[in-house]
């Protein structure tokens, strides 16, 4: 069994004097993430990994994330490939990770994690507000197997 978290980035500054991937959280952004940190931390749902985009937004999400989740030897990555990514793009880098992780927390944008969500979701469809979380678990002991195995929507949260 594996557990996919999955979550869209808090919210951040209007762009229109920088490069998009260089937006930076708002004040409120920061404490949406830790909110969403501290309930899945009452929750019980930690991940031992996050993969995250490149982009400033999205690593101050799970950096701010981590943070509270206070697990020692917690590893972030972060992929450009993320970075605005289609839902074939997200699936290929959850396919990537390493087995030895059950679970996995990926930080990305809209509209790709919506579209992600909704496809592992078939019977509602939703969008992903800033720092929406949708958990999954997915019966599966493979990463690159997990879209094709059988999941479950444990939980979907947002602030």
């Amino acid at each position: 069994m594996k557990i996919l978290i999955l979550v869209r980035h808090a919210e951040t500054q209007h762009g229109f004097d920088m490069a998009d991937k260089d937006r930076e959280l708002k004040m409120n952004g920061i404490k949406e993430a830790e909110t969403m940190a501290k309930r899945l931390t009452e929750k019980n749902i930690l991940p031992e990994i996050i993969v995250s985009s490149h982009a400033k937004r999205t690593m101050q999400t799970a950096e701010k994330m981590a943070a509270v989740f206070n697990v020692a030897n917690l590893k972030i990555e972060y992929l450009e490939s993320l970075y605005n990514a289609s839902p074939l793009h997200i699936k290929t880098a959850i396919a990537a990770i390493d087995d030895t992780y059950n679970s996995v927390m990926i930080v990305c944008h809209n509209p790709g994690i919506t579209d992600f969500v909704n496809a592992l979701k078939s019977k509602t469809t939703f969008g992903m507000p800033t720092a929406g979380v949708a958990i999954f678990t997915i019966e599966t002991n493979h990463w690159q197997d997990f879209f094709e195995s059988k999941n479950e929507l444990l939980l979907f949260d947002y602030p």
